[in-house]
């Protein structure tokens, strides 16, 4: 998925129009869309390095939370155009984890589970059982504010 989407910068600077691109679990972003077909990037994120969270109070405003780092703070242009960035940056973010190469996965569900039960058997250091857990709670977060949303909307129709 790619497009424009305002990016949090500082308090002197606000809101930046950034292009970005998301694209084998990495969120990549340009000053415009010109500069992404240049190769002139700004900066790239790994997505599952971030918590993605749903700010309750702007409905065009995506939160990607890294622990003890920086955050990115994202606005669409409307509703409808942040639900599908949440949409793609969940499903890359369950896609490709941390320690897989995005030649290692395709869509098939059976060679993500594959990937993942691979890692768990293999896993030492910080890639433990634990990780995945974490990885999972996020994604149930992400989506159970995601519905929750959906149905506060329709009952204010």
């Amino acid at each position: 998925m790619e497009g424009y989407l305002q990016k949090w910068t500082n308090y002197l600077k606000g809101w930046q129009l950034r292009y970005f691109v998301l694209k084998d679990g990495i969120l990549s972003y340009f000053n415009t869309e010109n500069d992404s077909k240049n190769g002139d990037c700004k900066g790239s994120y790994k997505i599952f390095m971030f918590d993605i969270i749903v700010n309750k109070s702007d409905k065009t405003r995506v939160d990607l939370i890294l622990s003890n780092e920086n955050n990115l703070y994202l606005k669409a242009s409307d509703y409808k155009e942040r639900q599908k960035w949440l949409v793609a940056l969940a499903s890359q973010k369950a896609i490709y984890p941390s320690n897989a190469l995005p030649s290692q996965l395709n869509d098939s569900n059976e060679n993500t589970s594959k990937l993942l039960s691979q890692n768990e058997n293999s896993m030492s250091g910080t890639y433990d059982s634990t990780y995945f857990l974490k990885l999972k709670q996020s994604e149930l977060k992400l989506y159970c504010d995601l519905l929750s949303q959906q149905i506060t909307i329709q009952f204010q129709l």
